[in-house]
């Protein structure tokens, strides 16, 4: 999914050279190399920038990754390797755990460091522990959805569970429509949601437990003019009135309503009654990383999980609730942003998301597997005649 695109060494005095250091009487030397996706970096380099700025001797490189891959390609782990042979740690959101752990990418985390993000997150821990398995720190989730963006004035007429969103489709062809999953973290949480909403024996196991999810999305399937490239490429549609409806994340909505590409008649509406799927972002170890650096990174995730990060680079406590949610969405920072924001996102809806049903992300391997199904029976498949929807074939990794 990512690939070493660019690459800061942070500066502020801290990055002496071994020698110099010495020769000033200074603390010893240590250096950190972290990496995490680009589209972050606003929120990101900052925090790396102070964290370093608090730690005498540290040498801190930040490796900036740019998006060149998809999940379910080929070329996944040629490009996840260069910055992940360089890096101590990584910040990665819930697919990349997922499917660098179904490949043997990271190696188990300390007891310690899981420790540090269940005292800092007790109840969305213990939710996500089946994707993080011993692999992942969680340092942030946001309520991701599924929500459906609209406009205001169909809000009358939207459908409000999955039977009635696929008669909805049946009736307007083209009108609805969601993201490749292996390019969308939108789709992703869409996706892993259907399972609770239909009724489906196990919506842990997207291998067997999944009987009606997979029906059902080959049914829409039909009724789906195009799956959009990236989440983007989803919204710009919509802005373009291409489409009346799309599934997105709470973050993705209001990102799009502040800067604008989404116009202020724009909505979002719960799906079956309010389900959140959470979408997180943790702190991996690349398996390369030799036993002697294996504790580099623990001051960064001990950073990253104390409340001022959590507050600037992960927006905790912009949401009510006991669940802790972020937003990975910087707090608004002038009056004008505000106002937006609670435009946006009015406090009756804050105040009822808090009290939504919970319910976990798929375990790695099933995430995985959910990615590569898709591609394979779904979207390989998109205008050809309906045809059975087996419930074995792709196996997990």
């Amino acid at each position: 999914m990512s690939t070493l695109g660019r690459r800061a060494l942070l500066s502020g005095g801290l990055a002496l050279p071994a020698a110099v250091a010495a020769a000033q009487g200074g603390p010893p030397v240590w250096r950190l190399r972290a990496s995490f996706p680009i589209e972050r970096i606003d929120e990101f380099l900052p925090a790396f920038q102070r964290f370093a700025a608090s730690q005498p001797g540290l040498m801190m490189e930040a490796l900036v990754r740019v998006d060149d891959a998809g999940l379910v390609s080929p070329d996944f782990n040629a490009t996840v390797r260069p910055w992940q042979l360089r890096s101590d740690a990584a910040l990665v959101d819930s697919a990349t755990l997922a499917v660098g752990a179904s490949r043997g990418m990271w190696l188990p985390l300390p007891e310690a460091w899981h420790e540090m993000a269940r005292g800092s997150h007790p109840t969305l821990t213990r939710l996500m522990a089946p994707l993080a398995g011993q692999e992942g720190a969680l340092l942030s989730a946001e309520p991701g959805g599924p929500f459906l963006v609209h406009r205001r004035d169909r809000a009358a007429s939207l459908p409000r569970d999955p039977v009635a969103l696929l008669d909805y489709a049946r009736q307007n062809p083209g009108r609805f429509f969601y993201v490749r999953p292996a390019e969308s973290g939108f789709s992703q949480l869409f996706l892993m949601a259907l399972p609770h909403l239909l009724g489906d024996r196990d919506p842990s196991d997207a291998q067997t437990g999944w009987d009606k999810s997979w029906s059902w999305l080959a049914e829409i399937s039909r009724h789906i003019g195009f799956y959009p490239s990236s989440d983007d490429a989803a919204l710009d549609e919509f802005a373009m009135a291409g489409a009346d409806l799309f599934p997105t994340s709470l973050a993705g909505f209001l990102k799009a309503r502040l800067d604008g590409t989404l116009a202020e008649d724009t909505d979002v509406a719960t799906l079956g009654g309010g389900l959140i799927v959470p979408r997180g972002m943790f702190l991996v170890m690349p398996r390369h990383v030799a036993a002697e650096r294996r504790t580099a990174a623990e001051p960064l995730l001990r950073y990253l999980l104390g409340a001022q990060a959590q507050a600037q680079v992960f927006g905790r406590g912009l949401l009510p609730g006991e669940a802790g949610f972020g937003l990975d969405h910087a707090a608004p920072r002038t009056d004008a942003e505000t106002a937006a924001w609670h435009l946006a996102l009015p406090a009756d809806r804050t105040e009822a998301i808090a009290t939504m049903r919970l319910a976990p992300p798929l375990p790695a391997l099933q995430y995985t597997f959910m990615l590569n199904r898709w591609e394979e029976q779904i979207g390989s498949r998109h205008n050809e005649p309906p045809q059975e929807i087996l419930t074995s074939g792709t196996q997990p990794p």
